[in-house]
């Protein structure tokens, strides 16, 4: 009998990438994973998925040392609850003693990385407000550690909004059902020597 196990997928990234990866968050394990897929892979979240034969990738990525594959991805039908993920968010947070994703700036040094921290992080959000650029982007704005950092929305996550104009405070229950407790950021794939930091998924 292959081994299965459950797994609860929290998002997805698929930026300079032609693969798409799910985060999923190991409830057993308390950890944080990637597992890749085809990039035009349809994902609704958040969802349970069980997984059959998953295991690290036999090629490490210095700069996502968490990514696995599977022979198998069943959804489960049934979603979990809202308590549940942000229980899950909440025990798996970052400590604000490092920078969002563990090293500073919005982008950093494929060189830089040597598989000895995360790629992929929980953010606990203090006055979060989005912010529509003009180029179309939009960013996340969010205290930490006392300062305030701005962090890109995957293309996926954003086109779940139609803003033009900052939302935060009450106004974001005009665009979900209240104001985001927590983020899910991981870095891209490299691009020209850099990782970017990317939201993709508020909780």
């Amino acid at each position: 009998m292959k081994p299965v196990a459950r797994y609860l997928l929290l998002g997805s990234i698929a930026e300079n990438s032609l693969r798409r990866e799910l985060i999923v968050a190991d409830t057993a394990k308390r950890r944080l994973l990637r597992l890749q897929l085809p990039a035009d892979t349809e994902v609704e979240t958040p969802t349970y998925l069980d997984l059959e034969n998953a295991a690290p990738t036999t090629d490490i990525d210095p700069a996502r040392p968490e990514q696995i594959r599977a022979t198998t991805m069943r959804r489960i039908s049934r979603p979990p609850k809202s308590k549940l993920v942000t229980s899950v968010l909440d025990e798996l947070s970052q400590t604000e003693e490092l920078p969002p994703l563990f090293l500073p700036g919005p982008s950093v040094a494929y060189a830089r990385f040597e598989a000895s921290f995360p790629s992929v992080a929980s953010l606990a959000l203090h006055d979060p407000i989005l912010e529509p650029q003009l180029d179309g982007k939009l960013l996340l704005g969010f205290l930490w550690h006392g300062q305030r950092h701005h962090l890109p929305l995957t293309k996926e996550l954003a086109s779940h909004f139609d803003v033009n104009t900052s939302v935060g405070g009450r106004k974001w229950k005009l665009v979900r059902d209240g104001i985001p407790s927590y983020a899910v950021a991981a870095y891209s794939a490299p691009f020209e020597g850099y990782c970017k930091k990317w939201i993709i998924a508020l909780y």
